[in-house]
Formats: C-alpha cells, structure tokens, sequence
C-alpha cells in the first residue's frame, strides 16, 4: 500500500494516494501490536511517514491547508497509544466542530528542510512554511544542544542564541496569526 500510495503521489493521484496512505495506516495501526520485530516495525512506520510527508506537500502545494493538517494529525494520531487517541474512527483531536470557536491550536511539522505550521482558529486553517537554514539535521541538533544547555543551568549566553534562532523558526512566523 506504501509503495502504491508514493506511485500514486508520483502520478500527481492525490485522492489515490490519500485513500492508500489511509489503508497503510490503519493497517500499521491494526497490526502495531502483533509486529514482533522492532526493526520491521520501525520500516514500517518511516515508509508510512515519507509517504504522509508527500500528501503533505501535495496538499500545501494545492492550498489546501485544512486537508494538509488532518493529514498530519490523522498519521500522528495513528501512531499514538489507544488511551492518547482515543478514537480509532479517523478522527483528530483538533479537527473542524471538535474544538470551540474560540480556541487556537498551533501544530508543527518538520518535513525535510521546512517547517509546517498550522494555525486552526474556529472554522479557519492557516499554513505557514518556514525554510530552516541548515535544514532538519541543524534544527534538531540546536534543540538537543539546548536542552543540554538548559538542564546544565548554562548561562544566557550560551541558551539566547539558540533561544533567538528557534524563536525565528516557530513563533515568528505565526505571530500575527495569534491573538494574545
């Protein structure tokens, strides 16, 4: 199913594509338990996120923003334990009608060098796309560092930096989206 999903995605079949990534994770999430070996597990599911990351794209490519986030949210929520879900039907925490009107909800994604950002308000979803400069390896590495920095009690010097550049990646691009 992975692999016919990506042909699809590769024939532009967004609708296809979708209703194989859908079979795929339900299929992953059906059979998580029973997948004895780790490392057959862990193929599984990384097939299955390059393939979501795809539809992703297609979908943000399209300007279709809210089908974008419940992609996301539909594979994050697929791989999340029973107790944390919730509900095995295809539906998300922050979907459209699940949520009051006046609630905003922020959700990040990294796909390749680029961070996804949602912005659900009420009925409205925004999408906003950050370029990270140095790509997901140098924003993931600068979080580890931080951590590291922050749990040592390190001085401002050494946390501001980092503090400024993350700043500049996750909530500067979204600050006009946020009502305080």
């Amino acid at each position: 199913l992975v692999e016919r999903a990506r042909a699809w995605m590769e024939l532009g079949n967004a609708s296809s594509a979708a209703a194989d990534l859908g079979r795929a994770l339900r299929v992953v999430s059906r059979e998580e338990r029973g997948i004895e070996r780790e490392g057959n597990r862990e193929a599984l599911l990384a097939a299955t996120g390059e393939v979501t990351d795809r539809l992703i794209v297609l979908h943000a490519d399209a300007g279709r923003a809210e089908r974008a986030l419940a992609v996301s949210e539909r594979a994050r929520v697929a791989h999340a334990p029973r107790a944390v879900s919730g509900d095995s039907r295809g539906t998300y925490p922050i979907q459209r009608g699940r949520i009051s009107a006046r609630t905003q909800v922020l959700v990040y994604r990294l796909i390749d060098d680029t961070v996804y950002a949602w912005h659900r308000a009420g009925e409205t979803v925004t999408l906003r796309r950050t370029l990270v400069e140095g790509g997901g390896d140098a924003l993931r590495d600068t979080i580890s560092r931080l951590r590291t920095n922050l749990e040592r009690r390190a001085g401002e010097g050494a946390v501001r930096p980092a503090l400024e550049w993350l700043h500049s990646v996750f909530v500067k691009p979204v600050a006009d989206l946020v009502a305080m």
